[in-house]
């Protein structure tokens, strides 16, 4: 069965012809530009997942518009605001040494470098200067900034991260 990930997060529809504004989750530059014509699959907010075929693509700063075949209107869009725009991971284009995807980052263990085992990361939070993971532990949580003085190696296949944190940003007595 076909793994699907999530490229983007539907804000809402744009106009009265039924365009919709994504916010994109990939940092992979003309990523959605090779989408019209393809098929690409929308988790709905009601948690159905819609196939649509994408008629068009512009791409503004730091939102994409795209139209779907047969959403004429804006309440033929409507139903997929806060949806998440899929495509089949076979899709994905490859990223260089360094750069990984928000999918493949959510659900790693990250290590401290002493050894020390800090938790999951469930979120990923994008802001201006850098992006920061959510990690948790149980009922602790820890920001974490996605910095390479700070990210010391990420092991995909092995689903681990491993961290060199600064000082006072992790106490080890909680660990």
């Amino acid at each position: 069965m076909e793994e699907w990930v999530t490229i983007g997060k539907v804000v809402k529809p744009v106009g009265l012809k039924g365009e919709l504004k994504v916010t994109p989750l990939s940092d992979v530059p003309g990523r959605f530009a090779d989408l019209p014509s393809r098929a690409v699959s929308v988790q709905l907010r009601s948690g159905e997942s819609r196939s649509c075929i994408v008629s068009s693509v512009r791409e503004l700063h730091y939102a994409v518009f795209l139209s779907f075949q047969g959403v004429e209107s804006i309440d033929d869009a409507a139903c997929f605001t806060d949806g998440e725009l899929r495509v089949a991971r076979s899709e994905v284009p490859a990223t260089p040494d360094g750069v990984y995807y928000h999918f493949d980052l959510i659900g790693l263990s990250v290590i401290l470098e002493a050894g020390m085992y800090l938790g999951r990361i469930e979120q990923i939070i994008e802001t201006t200067a850098n992006d920061v993971f959510v990690v948790r532990n149980g009922e602790r949580e820890y920001l974490i900034p996605a910095l390479r003085s700070i990210v010391a190696r990420v092991d995909l296949p092995g689903r681990k991260m491993l961290i060199r944190p600064i000082e006072g940003m992790v106490n080890t007595d909680d660990l």
